[in-house]
């Protein structure tokens, strides 16, 4: 069994996946992406390709080799897989875009040529798995209930008597040291802004009164679900410290699997993270989709999460 994975330099995930893999017999090479632009060489034909990176190397062949492809490039601030140092401004722009024409378009070929390999994910989709839109909107129109949301520039307000504002983008980033995450839209500011023009559009949606979230993954054919209790009124975990969590194992409705396995299947995807909050009465609404979502944060608080996604895993290459 052969299994590659091609992650990000920090992605703990994708590396604690490797360790778990080459533990249990499974043969894996990891080819990480972000690293600085002094550790990378490269060599691509219209037939082929070999990357390096420090001592990892990566060719077209041994894509064609494995059993399970893992495609993990869950950063969208550089979106370039390689980063440039000593060039600044428009140069430095234009060095790191064509980094990523170059290693994003031999992936991309390699993908296209052979349609069969089981990528997850494809990197062709690698633009749109970011966009919140595109995930939500589809997901609604596959029959999972999404609270009502707008998004415009003049901060329009969906159905429902509380709100929380959330970037539109996957990158939460403002800068390093800021970021605009999910919060509250209290009243104050609620009759301050409404309907007045902003510099950016902005994601309004009606804030669910639940009892807790679910975090489930889909990976191939499987759907993993655990419940998260953050505790207090929060409105996203990710606020809360990990270790400070409520998490465990649950069974979700069959009907709610079904369509998860349904809208990934639709496009293509072997593996996506969801996120979905219960409400009072018992129903779950999708709050969002994110098909490079990580699993580490929750097995802090809870190990079976990272046991069970990397056994998933292990299995869906077993079975590629």
């Amino acid at each position: 069994m052969a299994v590659v994975l091609i992650h990000e330099v920090e992605d703990a995930d994708a590396l604690a996946l490797a360790a778990f893999l080459r533990e249990r017999g499974a043969r894996t090479l990891t080819f990480p992406l972000g690293g600085p632009e002094a550790d990378y060489t490269v060599d691509i034909g219209l037939d082929g390709f070999r990357f390096q990176a420090g001592t990892a190397v990566l060719t077209d062949e041994d894509l064609l080799s494995a059993e399970l492809i893992v495609y993990r490039r869950f950063s969208s601030r550089n979106p370039s897989p390689v980063t440039v140092a000593g060039l600044a401004g428009d140069s430095r722009r234009f060095a790191e875009r064509e980094w990523a024409a170059a290693i994003q378009g031999a992936l991309v070929a390699t993908e296209w040529a052979h349609p069969d390999r089981p990528w997850c994910n494809r990197p062709s989709l690698d633009g749109i798995l970011r966009n919140k839109v595109a995930l939500l909107a589809s997901a609604r129109k596959a029959g999972l209930v999404v609270p009502d949301l707008r998004i415009g520039n003049h901060t329009p307000l969906p159905r429902g008597d509380r709100f929380v504002v959330k970037a539109v983008n996957a990158d939460e980033f403002i800068a390093d040291d800021q970021k605009f995450t999910t919060a509250e839209f209290p009243a104050e500011l609620v009759e301050r802004f409404h309907g007045r023009r902003v510099r950016a559009p902005t994601l309004v949606q009606a804030r669910v009164n639940h009892q807790y979230e679910v975090r489930c993954f889909v990976v191939g054919t499987s759907v993993l679900a655990y419940r998260i209790d953050a505790g207090g009124d929060e409105v996203d975990s990710r606020l809360v410290p990990a270790d400070q969590l409520g998490v465990e194992p649950m069974e979700l409705g069959a009907a709610t699997a079904e369509r998860l396995l349904a809208w990934a299947r639709a496009r293509g995807l072997l593996y996506c993270a969801f996120d979905l909050l219960v409400d009072r009465t018992g129903a779950h609404l999708l709050i969002d989709v994110n098909p490079h979502g990580g699993w580490g944060w929750y097995s802090v608080a809870q190990p079976a999460v990272a046991r069970d996604v990397n056994a998933t895993f292990l299995a869906l290459a077993g079975n590629g």
